[in-house]
């Protein structure tokens, strides 16, 4: 009988990732179906019934009016959002619930077996409604949410930062679609988070726009022609991802 496997998943504004321990210790990062390692965190509608999600639903996101994107800012409180084509109201954590059946099921395909259980991360501010949205999220998707991790705790595990040495450590994590700051007082194998701040706001989508704006704007600068069309839009921030994106590759 197959050991039972926990994934870890960082449940992001932006986008989002999944992994699991093997067998080995090594820690495994699990890629979509398109092969990249971060699922987008969007989910699209169609009049159909269909659902998209991540990459697929990213990509036409402009262009449908019926694509909900950062899901994660609205987690934990009463807004909901409207789906035009269906006529119905979905709340944040029944949205991002979408994104995480998504990812437990390719993750499922991946590892060759069923996944019921799953470790979630959470930015350190999170109030307790937040945390328990996001855990709620995850029974939806059927998930056994066994616990739930400050974000900036799982960066130290992940680098190591669980010795005995006592230590205070700053850990600056800037998203997709919120930049945070939070400082911890390591020590005895555990993690206090002393504070926390940040803008919920700000993220590396803004880099996006910003060089998308770039671009039209140059292009008006050359030809004199002002674009103004959702479609060239799209391409003007894939294109402006796949610039910074090439910028820190090695």
């Amino acid at each position: 009988m197959a050991k039972e496997i926990i994934v870890g998943i960082d449940l992001g504004t932006t986008n989002s990732v999944i992994s699991y321990m093997q067998a080995d210790g090594q820690i495994k990062v699990i890629p979509n179906p398109e092969g990249t390692m971060t699922t987008p965190s969007v989910v699209a509608f169609k009049g159909s019934g269909e659902e998209i999600v991540g990459n697929a639903a990213k990509r036409q996101a402009i262009t449908n009016p019926d694509t909900v994107r950062s899901a994660k800012r609205a987690i934990g409180t009463s807004e909901k959002f409207h789906i035009n084509c269906l006529n119905k109201d979905f709340t944040p954590q029944e949205i991002s619930s979408k994104v995480l059946s998504y990812m437990k099921s390719y993750a499922e395909k991946n590892i060759g077996q069923p996944v019921k259980k799953a470790v979630i991360t959470v930015p350190a501010y999170f109030n307790d409604a937040q945390r328990q949205a996001t855990k709620d999220a995850g029974t939806i998707a059927g998930l056994d949410v066994v616990r739930i991790i400050n974000e900036p705790t799982a960066s130290c595990l992940a680098y190591g930062l669980d010795s005995d040495k006592s230590e205070k450590v700053l850990v600056f994590d800037l998203g997709g679609g919120t930049f945070d700051v939070s400082i911890l007082d390591i020590g005895d194998g555990t993690f206090q988070v002393l504070a926390t701040s940040g803008d919920t706001r700000l993220g590396g989508d803004d880099w996006d726009k910003a060089l998308a704006d770039w671009i039209r704007a140059q292009i008006k600068i050359e030809t004199g022609v002002d674009i103004n069309d959702k479609m060239a839009e799209q391409r003007f921030l894939d294109a402006a991802e796949k610039a910074k994106i090439e910028l820190s590759a090695p």
